[in-house]
């Protein structure tokens, strides 16, 4: 099965552009990008919410998170949100104690978790066993603090298959096009980017001198600005 694409993103024009442009089958958003992409915004947070609900459709995955730290604060936002956002939606519990305790209480009530910033293997592990549908691990905090990123997915993975958990695996926090393919190679389902990196991961610095020798080649023999539809 490929490996999905979901969209980093609370504006938006950067979700049109990101629909039209790429093969994105989820939306995501934290705090801090809801914060940075809807700074000015004279609508309300949940008006903007509803908005991307209506250009992304009912049936896109739709990531949204809780801002509340005890228990039953990310309970009651949890709940505010699916009141307020229709359609296919996961609520993003962060991989904390309070976190776990909070996705057991939702996992009862029907609600499809994504549990986020995971950070280790144990923090994966228990994220399982309270029954989250995705996990999202944050590679790039990881490596900056010291740690081995694709280390850590690998074995989240391994142990995943080894203890036929059903949960899923997304990278998240990634800056680069090399790390998608590290990712990638390791078996996550799911990598979380930003519109500027897809947009690195489509092309390669070789590409435009590539096409641009089959179009200078093609014009020297059938002439300029000739293509199949007009020869």
């Amino acid at each position: 099965m490929p490996m999905t694409y979901s969209l980093d993103s609370a504006d938006i024009e950067t979700i049109k552009k990101g629909l039209e442009k790429f093969p994105v089958t989820a939306f995501s958003m934290n705090p801090s990008i809801a914060a940075r992409d809807l700074k000015g915004s004279d609508k309300t947070f949940f008006e903007s919410i509803r908005e991307i609900r209506e250009v992304i459709g009912e049936e896109t995955d739709f990531y949204v998170q809780v801002v509340g730290q005890t228990v039953e604060e990310m309970v009651e936002d949890a709940k505010t949100i699916r009141e307020n956002v229709t359609g296919n939606l996961y609520i993003k519990i962060p991989a904390c104690a309070n976190g776990f305790k909070a996705i057991q209480i939702l996992k009862s009530q029907g609600f499809k978790i994504a549990c986020t910033a995971v950070m280790d293997v144990n923090q994966a592990l228990l994220a399982a066993t309270v029954g989250a549908d995705i996990i999202a691990v944050y590679v790039s905090r990881i490596n900056k603090n010291g740690g081995d990123a694709i280390k850590v997915l690998e074995d989240i993975v391994t142990a995943y298959r080894q203890l036929n958990c059903k949960t899923a695996v997304s990278a998240a926090s990634i800056k680069d096009p090399l790390t998608v393919e590290k990712v990638a190679l390791v078996g996550v389902e799911c990598v979380a980017v930003s519109y500027e990196l897809l947009e690195l991961c489509a092309t390669h610095p070789l590409t435009p001198i590539t096409l641009e020798g089959f179009k200078k080649d093609w014009e020297s023999t059938y002439g300029i600005g000739k293509k199949l539809s007009n020869l």
